[in-house]
């Protein structure tokens, strides 16, 4: 071998020099064999190099080699962070979330809850900035993990806080969180009282903007946060009833009525308050409780009010786009006002929202599609959003994509009542009555104490056009004695009859309808309406509303 005792004793540990011993003894003679040898020549050929490295794991040298390597690791980890710090300074999104609740008897939730909504509208103002929807940031209300929110949101930094009074002290903890790394960017604890409130929401927001002014210079920090009152009174009204109002039902609407009209006695021009009112007019039009021309009045005054005290105010043209369109089949003035609505805010989600349903409703469904995907850019977790791009992809022919999606979303919303009755109708469209059927059953478990006339009617036509006659008549007996207690659309009825293949009585509920100014005869382009289309008396209440030249 050419090479000392120790070599070969330092080749047999390190790189597996094969020798035989006669005795089981380190110290004992040994032999090897030539073809061993050999072999063995040929797999440590670059048998120096892998010395070298040995060496520096020896002992020796562990010492000065650990310190060269973490000398080189610490520039690379710095050489990375200040890179990351340049990339992250460039904050371009963020999220809001709902400020915790701190007082014992949780009595402040509104509180907690309509601040970030201010904050929310402030922040969407800034150019270049992306803002996490309300339904989207909200959804996490109650997480701790920061990093999961931001995956899920897609936003590099969020707001959160918490909020607390005690008669007539507030108290705001708040901070901005980077994402990307975890660290606090701000953070403030304002002890004031409860007529500071809009100091304390200008006072946050201007903050973050400060925190974000790298990439936000051009914005004028001063027109950011538009509160529209200096009543603190009249605020604390709107907010209870905007908290209220977000909940959708008959009784939740009327007492955010009732709070609306609090806030507007302590200041009639609180333009907010009109715009509130409105909204939850317009909703419990939506919900069809009854046929109602004194809710569309007040809706519409409500609106106009709104509008002469604040032209510049987005959702209350939107809203008026709304009454135009499905209370008083004004489609061309609809959609001056919608197109308004988007010029003076177009990241508002609402205002996009409302326009695609517009657009989805006049069959002009590829610009409907293209809408509801910018309004899920701003608020990817929203139910709202998720159902018109549902119908839209149904529209568009893209039916096994629209169940995809909509499954998602019931994984994330398995109670809401309203995604199993989107997935009814898209079963129903598809000819999975059956599935839809179960859907309808699974749905009325989900509406304990709300109107459920829609889904009965809806089992009826399901049965009607899966072909059990007897079945879907059972269901129209139980929809007339619902009625009698219960207010039932007369589109209802017509859908039933026109499946059951009854086509007078289906025209004569629809022109019933019509008389009342039923706004769901806007949705003449819906799957259920299939069987009485080619009625010419259809066509022609068709163009009566506007929707048929």
């Amino acid at each position: 071998m050419r090479r000392s005792r120790k070599t070969c004793i330092r080749w047999e540990k390190e790189l597996g020099l094969p020798v035989h011993r006669y005795e089981d003894s380190p110290k004992a003679r040994v032999f090897a064999y030539k073809d061993e040898i050999d072999l063995w020549r040929k797999k440590t050929q670059h048998s120096d190099k892998k010395l070298f490295i040995r060496k520096f794991t020896s002992k020796r040298l562990f010492i000065p080699v650990f310190a060269i390597t973490a000398a080189i690791l610490i520039g690379v980890i710095l050489t990375g962070f200040f890179v990351l710090q340049r990339r992250h300074d460039s904050i371009d999104s963020i999220a809001v979330l709902p400020f915790k609740d701190m007082n014992p008897g949780r009595d402040t939730e509104y509180l907690a809850e309509g601040i970030p909504e201010t904050l929310i509208n402030a922040l969407n103002r800034i150019e270049g900035l992306h803002v996490s929807g309300k339904t989207s940031s909200f959804f996490f209300k109650g997480e701790q993990d920061i990093q999961k929110i931001g995956r899920r949101l897609g936003v590099d930094a969020l707001l959160e806080g918490s909020i607390q009074t005690s008669g007539n002290n507030l108290r705001v903890m708040v901070r901005l969180i980077n994402i990307n790394n975890g660290f606090q960017i701000w953070s403030e604890d304002y002890h004031r009282t409860i007529d500071d409130v809009f100091a304390v929401q200008d006072d946050i927001t201007q903050s973050v903007v400060k925190a974000l002014k790298v990439k936000f210079q051009s914005e004028k920090e001063g027109l950011l946060v538009k509160t529209s009152t200096s009543n603190s009174e009249a605020f604390n009204f709107y907010l209870q009833g905007l908290s209220l109002l977000r909940r959708h039902t008959e009784s939740d609407l009327y007492q955010a009525v009732a709070l609306f009209q609090k806030a507007l006695q302590e200041d009639p021009s609180f333009v907010h308050a009109y715009t509130g009112l409105a909204e939850s007019y317009i909703n419990l039009l939506g919900l069809a409780v009854r046929p109602d021309s004194d809710l569309l009045t007040q809706a519409e005054s409500a609106t106009m009010e709104a509008i002469k005290l604040d032209e510049s105010l987005a959702e209350a043209h939107s809203a008026l786009g709304v009454i135009m369109a499905y209370f008083r089949w004004s489609w061309a003035d609809a959609e001056q006002e919608f197109k308004h609505a988007l010029q003076l805010n177009p990241r508002s989600v609402s205002v996009r929202l409302a326009y695609s349903r517009y657009l989805r409703d006049l069959g002009r469904y590829e610009e409907a599609y293209k809408l509801g995907e910018k309004a899920q850019e701003r608020d990817p977790l929203s139910i709202d959003v998720a159902y018109q791009l549902v119908m839209n992809m149904a529209n568009l022919g893209q039916h096994n994509k629209a169940l995809e999606h909509l499954l998602n979303f019931l994984e994330i919303y398995p109670e809401s009542s309203f995604l199993h009755w989107t997935l009814a109708l898209l079963h129903l469209e598809m000819g999975n009555f059956e599935k839809g059927i179960q859907t309808l059953h699974e749905q009325i478990k989900l509406m304990e104490g709300e109107n459920i006339s829609d889904e009965i009617g809806m089992l009826a036509y399901a049965f009607a056009r899966w072909g059990n006659r007897e079945k879907a008549e059972e269901y129209l007996q139980q929809l007339f004695s619902y009625a009698e207690q219960h207010y039932v659309s007369p589109t209802i009825f017509a859908i039933v009859h026109g499946a059951l293949g009854n086509l007078d009585e289906a025209i004569k509920w629809l022109e019933r309808a019509y008389d009342l100014h039923d706004y769901r005869l806007a949705y003449a382009r819906f799957f259920w309406y299939d069987p009485i289309r080619k009625d010419p008396r259809f066509s022609e209440l068709m163009k009566k509303i506007g929707l048929e030249k």
